[in-house]
């Protein structure tokens, strides 16, 4: 254990991995940190660290005003450690929660602890345990004068893009928007894992690749539109070879994924918002889905299904049904929160969004850079498939998203989020939409009304008389 620090400049609460390599991050830029957690003993001999077991005496050694930062499980953790920490503190001093909170949640308690004069905002945080380490993205709200208070921190752990743009931005007034925007890009994120798996699913199983095949056309996407960091993980799984076996490692995993919720929640506020993410949640579903491992292998057993190979497919159709499938699930996530902005007037720049995703999050990616683009052109952009440069890309790709999705469902591949995509799309581009029949049915049976298009007002019908 190293000599203790007086008068540290941060203090972090939650030493776990992300903790610990965030102090590691902190401290290897000049600034001294110190720390406290219900179980230290993990984190007693890191030598960027002194760890305080009383939290009275992790406050009484950190300069004022205390900028102190929770790495928290969301939840009734966060609302104990705040009830413990608060007797401690006093007016000016912040309360930065760093973990996954619901925004609404991080709305509450900056609420409830202002009218005790303590600063409190949500600090989205992506990137894993490399990106607390050595930069990760850091996606923050709170008042300008707030924000100062721990900027400098955030800016010098940050991720840089290759422009050497750092990524923590501060992205709105409230104390919530991080958090907002956090659950969204982790929504997106879901969304592309599902739509990776499917491409593995389409190589392996209706072109009968192998891992290492596989693995070589998702590299080959690294420099292109489709390349990102996901993407790259995806292609290093496929090489990696099982220790206990000698087989591929991949091949040794059970089907069944799970998930914190996150995702799950940025799905259901595009619902409350009245927002169509249907790439979004079948992120979250096909995961569902997988956990009903017992029922999927007596329906098999009901079925047997048989899935049958062909050359239809070419490499390059599924990479730019992928590319395709992928525009749209991130012009819905956009789309999510532009309307939460307007909603809670939070005045959220996109494109501060897009350039802050960039480098450090799981889900950097080249297409951010065409995002932020669009956004720069035009910031009241609603919907990214109405940009210039995207809508072109989707022209030429679509028409491959349409062939994988048919020929996947000719063989019996299920394609959940690419067919999700591709229904949004169709959806989205139309002009008139078999809604009428819906709102007559809504009149028919609930005496709801609908809307003429050839006079103004709103009309109800007897439909049996």
């Amino acid at each position: 254990m190293t000599k203790k620090i007086e008068l540290a400049d941060i203090g972090l609460i939650g030493l776990g991995v992300m903790g610990i390599n965030l102090a590691k991050n902190f401290a290897e830029k000049g600034f001294s940190v110190i720390g406290h957690d219900s179980s230290p003993s993990h984190a007693m001999n890191e030598p960027a660290i002194y760890v305080h077991s009383q939290l009275k005496d992790f406050v009484r050694n950190l300069a004022k005003p205390r900028k102190i930062l929770f790495l928290l499980p969301a939840g009734q953790t966060v609302e104990e450690v705040i009830q413990s920490l608060v007797p401690y503190l006093e007016p000016e001093d912040l309360i930065v929660d760093a973990g996954n909170s619901h925004f609404e949640d991080t709305k509450r308690r900056s609420q409830e602890l202002a009218t005790k004069k303590i600063n409190y905002l949500g600090l989205g945080v992506s990137g894993g345990e490399d990106g607390a380490r050595n930069g990760a993205s850091f996606m923050a709200g709170g008042k300008p004068d707030i924000f100062e208070n721990i900027k400098p921190f955030l800016e010098a752990a940050a991720a840089r893009d290759p422009d050497n743009n750092i990524c923590a931005k501060r992205l709105g007034d409230a104390a919530e928007v991080g958090h907002f925007v956090k659950m969204v890009h982790n929504s997106i994120e879901y969304a592309e894992m599902q739509l990776l798996s499917e491409v593995y699913s389409q190589f392996a199983e209706i072109k009968g690749y192998n891992n290492e095949d596989i693995s070589k056309a998702i590299t080959s996407w690294r420099n292109e539109l489709e390349g990102s960091f996901l993407s790259d993980v995806t292609s290093k799984i496929l090489k990696t070879i099982d220790n206990l076996t000698d087989a591929p490692l991949i091949d040794m995993i059970e089907d069944i994924a799970e998930q914190k919720g996150t995702g799950k929640w940025g799905t259901v506020s595009g619902i409350d918002l009245g927002v169509p993410a249907p790439t979004l949640y079948e992120g979250v579903s096909s995961r569902f889905i997988s956990q009903y491992k017992p029922d999927r292998i007596t329906a098999s057993k009901i079925y047997r299904p048989v899935l049958n190979k062909n050359d239809v497919l070419s490499t390059d159709t599924i990479k730019r049904a992928f590319l395709a499938a992928k525009i749209c699930a991130f012009a819905q996530g956009f789309q999510v929160l532009k309307i939460a902005s307007l909603k809670y007037s939070w005045d959220l720049k996109l494109n501060d969004v897009a350039q802050v995703w960039k480098a450090g999050c799981i889900l950097r990616s080249n297409i951010l850079n065409k995002i932020v683009e669009a956004f720069d052109r035009k910031a009241s952009l609603t919907n990214l498939l109405l940009d210039t440069y995207l809508s072109e890309e989707l022209k030429h790709s679509i028409p491959e998203l349409r062939l994988v999705v048919s020929e996947a469902a000719l063989c019996g591949l299920p394609l959940a989020a690419h067919s999700a995509s591709l229904s949004y799309f169709d959806s989205f581009i139309k002009s008139k939409l078999p809604m009428n029949i819906i709102q007559a049915q809504r009149d028919f049976f609930g005496s709801h009304g609908y809307r003429r298009i050839d006079r103004s007002g709103t009309f109800h019908t007897s439909w049996e008389d």
